[in-house]
């Protein structure tokens, strides 16, 4: 099993070298075995369920041309348009564009006290939000397809890269060729993913650092320029560190193997997983989720078949078989428009042929429709976005409420897709920009720490209703107790500590920590309030003093103008 590796100075392959058998190689292709064919049930569901939700993603069993047509089993378009409009459902609950979906918070409940660890951490969001918004990083499209196959399968396998040079980067990875398996805690941490690459693609990818060996058999139809179409498998391994490889230090080991050689073709290593498969729903001893497509396929089927049959109906009721006597002298009928056909009236007026009344009830036919495209929107969360054109006369703070109300219904997948993904996401992008030294420095109580620890506050609008509680309970505190204030001053200040308060109102309304002084700031302005102070005292007793000082002076001049003996 030769190959050519790269040379340190020249891009030139260096001659061919022999290795021993790749032990390495071995256990990943057989572990990647063993994970196609754990997979083979989810394959054919997966497929059936593609084909007639997500067309362009159904390549789990059928293997398609390019530019070929994928929609041949889509008679009824409400599963593919639903699913669209509840991947915006869900993009909405769990990571808005329009706003910061979430913000970091110290696990410490002394440090969280301090406004100056929150305002670094806010500053430590903005960073993030900075990095993951980048025309470069590609986060908006690439989550909305994750977020899509999620719906749609259950599984929506991510990718967050670090690319030299330009920074993170995201990509949605097709589920077709992303495979996992789960650790004893039911997360899935070791995965492998399958791409295939042209040998002008492998040479590329050589040159460019993304592997470091090139099996000779690739090498030599790259030379000789033969099969230039024929594509080589790749598998890439990322699984926790074990004692076959130690990922150079690191606990993530990072393997890329060639499938048709069964070479090792990349050996390294990450801080941390940079590839995560969240799930929609998982049932009891599976390791794949099941989304709603998986849970309204069949509902999804009735409804095509349906569709079908509904056109062929309407083709029938539009264009129907005709009815004649059975006279073979009577001339062949035209069904041209304008066309005129002798022999078809008796003298008396009788029609000697008729159309084939269908019989078909069409209101059943459309009122089974609906319900069934119901039930499908509604597996879609559809009926989450649907509030505004179902309650037209709803005040805003209503449908604020309506929509907060129906957000708590999916609340819990909500939460496993933030534990499953958006967690480990923020994880990820916090490691990367911590080694590029593109965070914000830290102050310094937080670096006399020994170990600081955080953790990810998200602001989605469940979130936000259940703080804003808070805030509103203090505002009906106030309230209700003006009267007593009022009656007894003192009262106020002596029971509640204001700025405590209002910094909890400013809390719970996710107020920007930056808006709030520090207690240095507001020592150094009541300092200067104190000096401004002095300074007025000063002047109000240096007034009437300056004066008798000038009264006294005036009458010592007017003393010395008067001499002896002038009269």
């Amino acid at each position: 099993m030769a190959t050519r590796k790269r040379e340190k100075r020249t891009e030139r392959l260096a001659p061919p070298s022999t290795a021993p058998d790749d032990e390495t190689a071995g256990k990943v292709l057989a572990r990647h075995q063993q994970m196609e064919s754990v997979r083979g049930n989810f394959n054919t569901l997966w497929q059936s369920v593609a084909e007639r939700v997500r067309p362009n993603q159904a390549d789990f069993t059928t293997k398609w041309a390019e530019g070929q047509r994928r929609t041949n089993r889509v008679f009824d378009d409400t599963a593919p348009m639903a699913c669209e409009n509840g991947v915006a459902a869900l993009e909405s609950l769990l990571c808005p564009s329009s706003r910061q979906w979430h913000g970091l918070k110290a696990r410490d409940k002394d440090l969280q006290g301090k406004l100056i660890v929150r305002q670094w951490l806010e500053q430590v969001t903005d960073t993030l939000f900075g990095a993951r918004y980048s025309p470069e990083a590609n986060f908006q499209s690439q989550i909305h397809e994750t977020l899509g196959d999620i719906m749609t399968f259950g599984n929506g396998p991510f990718l967050v890269d670090d690319i030299v040079g330009i920074g993170i980067r995201y990509r949605s990875l097709p589920l077709a060729y992303t495979f996992g398996l789960e650790n004893a805690a039911g997360m899935i941490d070791c995965i492998h993913r399958e791409w295939s690459m042209t040998p002008f693609a492998v040479m590329d990818a050589f040159k460019k650092g993304i592997i470091d060996e090139v099996p000779d058999q690739i090498a030599d139809e790259y030379a000789q320029k033969q099969n230039s179409e024929k594509t080589w498998d790749f598998i890439h391994a990322i699984c926790p560190r074990d004692e076959s490889y130690d990922a150079g230090g690191k606990p993530i080991s990072s393997l890329i193997v060639c499938k048709q050689t069964q070479q090792t073709v990349k050996r390294g290593g990450y801080y941390t997983q940079p590839i995560f498969i969240p799930r929609y729903r998982v049932n009891s001893r599976e390791t794949y989720g099941r989304g709603p497509g998986v849970d309204v396929l069949p509902t999804i089927l009735q409804l095509n078949e349906m569709e079908k049959a509904d056109i062929r109906i309407t083709q029938r009721a539009a264009d129907p078989p005709y009815l004649t006597v059975d006279d073979i002298n009577l001339p062949a009928f035209n069904l041209r428009s304008n066309s005129i056909n002798s022999g078809y009236l008796t003298p008396d007026g009788k029609e000697l042929i008729r159309p084939l009344p269908s019989g078909s009830k069409f209101e059943v036919m459309d009122k089974k429709l609906e319900m069934k495209q119901a039930t499908v929107r509604r597996a879609f969360l559809n009926d989450i976005i649907s509030i505004l054109s179902e309650h037209p006369d709803m005040t805003a703070t209503q449908v604020l409420q309506l929509a907060q109300e129906r957000g708590y219904l999916v609340a819990p997948i909500i939460g496993r897709i933030q534990n499953e993904l958006m967690g480990p996401v923020i994880t990820r992008e916090l490691d990367i920009l911590h080694r590029a030294g593109q965070l914000p420095d830290p102050p310094e109580i937080v670096r006399q720490s020994r170990r600081f620890n955080f953790d990810i506050e998200y602001t989605s609008f469940s979130q936000t209703a259940q703080k804003q509680s808070k805030a509103l309970a203090i505002n009906m505190t106030l309230q209700q107790a003006s009267t007593l204030f009022q009656a007894n001053p003192q009262l106020m200040t002596k029971m509640i500590n204001l700025p405590r308060t209002f910094e909890a109102l400013a809390e719970s309304n996710d107020a920007p920590p930056s808006i709030l002084n520090t207690p240095e700031e507001q020592d150094a302005m009541d300092q200067a309030t104190i000096q401004q102070q002095q300074l007025t005292n000063m002047a109000t007793i240096a007034g009437p003093a300056s004066q008798a000082i000038k009264n006294l002076s005036d009458a010592s001049k007017g003393t010395q103008a008067i001499t002896p003996g002038g009269g």
